[in-house]
């Protein structure tokens, strides 16, 4: 018996292709098929200006542009070995810090709505406050990426050593005070997920891949940390983690070692990071967490974590941001950075010849997490088949889509790979 769905409340068309045998009640095959067309991103960029890289860079997504031109903006300055002040890094954390914020928000509200009748109904009061949420996120998530950057997902000013322009700093941390207030509301919407009975109760064991860095829970620097036991060089990424395309789907997966799926995005870097959270562990029963269920609600737990270190850099940022230049192109380099995207690592390697980019490869975080979101559906289906008298099949297809929905994928970020 063979079952094919495609999954909404997700950025971009994916199909689930299930095959179950009725008569032993086991799951013969399940494969995920991102069906985006392909985007060729790494060679719409070649030769192109390093300088214009980032900027084209962030149309690779339109939730996650900030990530894609941070992270080439910092690839092309290790090619070049420029070193950018802290003013430029602590801004360029605070950025990332709202982008991810905004993902996350937007992705919470819209299960909500997704989820919306299958389970109890929605308060009007927590109605209510959901508005007041999403006004306060646009008067100061979205007015602050808007004046530093201008624009809230796709900025124009990010180049390699810093940025072209800037507003008054002034400004921008006086939008920011609301950010306490939105604190509080993120504190409701948490609450109000956790009280779904659709977030089973899981034991699903993997491997867990994020930055780690022992002084903050950052999101530019630090090592790449397997299962807080492994940490690597951002410059070893590929001789860890390895690329495999998938048969009739443009799209590729990336394994560990060649053969082991991984976990990227908000519940890996809590797991890996747990050590630095403990205020946030009952609302995920216990660090590390091996559910794949509560990923959104690590996604809330997240942003309460960078609203309060908001705080914190709008304390720190008194320095005016400068633009670095090199001192001279080497002739041919090579140039690697990793980042936390808001839905995990991404991965840039970069060749600049003089101040062109001519080689390009981008691992980003659904790349990486489409390993692990079909062992994670393979475990979860052949659970509700193991204990379920008959195969109900509208059932494993509403488990199917709550699982997917809550790792948030984006297709089209793991299509734009070019194919020769």
């Amino acid at each position: 018996m063979e079952e094919r769905s495609f999954i909404p409340g997700i950025e971009g068309p994916m199909k689930v292709e299930v095959s179950i045998d009725p008569s032993s009640r086991r799951l013969v095959d399940l494969e995920i098929k991102p069906m985006e067309s392909s985007r060729f991103f790494e060679v719409i960029l070649l030769n192109r200006e390093a300088k214009a890289v980032p900027y084209i860079a962030s149309r690779i997504c339109g939730i996650c542009g900030y990530a894609h031109a941070l992270c080439s903006a910092m690839a092309i300055e290790d090619a070049w070995r420029l070193e950018v002040p802290d003013s430029v890094r602590s801004l360029r954390e605070l950025i990332a810090i709202l982008s991810t914020v905004n993902s996350h928000l937007f992705h919470l509200v819209t299960l909500l709505f997704t989820w919306l009748g299958r389970s109890r109904p929605i308060s009007l009061n927590f109605k209510r406050n959901l508005i007041e949420l999403m006004k306060v996120k646009t008067h100061t998530i979205d007015k602050a990426l808007n004046e530093l950057c201008g624009d809230k997902l796709h900025p124009r000013n990010i180049v390699p050593g810093g940025f072209t322009y800037l507003p008054s700093m002034n400004r921008v941390m006086s939008t920011l005070e609301g950010v306490n207030r939105l604190n509080k509301l993120v504190y409701g919407l948490v609450e109000e997920l956790l009280s779904f009975d659709l977030l089973r109760e899981e034991d699903f064991k993997t491997h867990y891949v994020a930055l780690k860095n022992e002084t903050r829970y950052g999101l530019l620097e630090g090592c790449i940390s397997i299962d807080s036991m492994i940490e690597i060089k951002v410059s070893n990424f590929k001789k860890y983690f390895i690329e495999q395309s998938i048969s009739g789907s443009p799209a590729k997966l990336c394994l560990l070692y060649g053969k082991e799926s991984y976990m990227v995005g908000a519940l890996a870097r809590l797991n890996v990071n747990s050590c630095q959270e403990c205020e946030y562990r009952r609302w995920l029963h216990k660090l590390p967490s091996t559910n794949p269920y509560l990923i959104p609600i690590a996604q809330g737990v997240e942003v309460m974590k960078f609203l309060d270190i908001i705080q914190d850099l709008r304390r720190e940022l008194r320095d005016e941001p400068r633009l670095v230049k090199p001192h001279h192109y080497p002739r041919r380099a090579r140039g690697m950075s990793a980042i936390e995207a808001p839905r995990g690592l991404l991965y840039y390697e970069v060749e600049v010849i003089s101040h062109k980019l001519t080689a390009l490869d981008i691992i980003t975080p659904t790349v990486q997490n489409l390993a692990n979101m079909k062992d994670s559906l393979k475990y979860i289906v052949q659970r509700l088949l193991e204990g379920m008298k008959r195969a109900q099949i509208d059932e494993i297809r509403r488990e199917a889509e709550r699982l997917v929905q809550c790792y948030d994928p984006c297709i089209p970020c793991a299509v734009h790979v070019h194919e020769t």
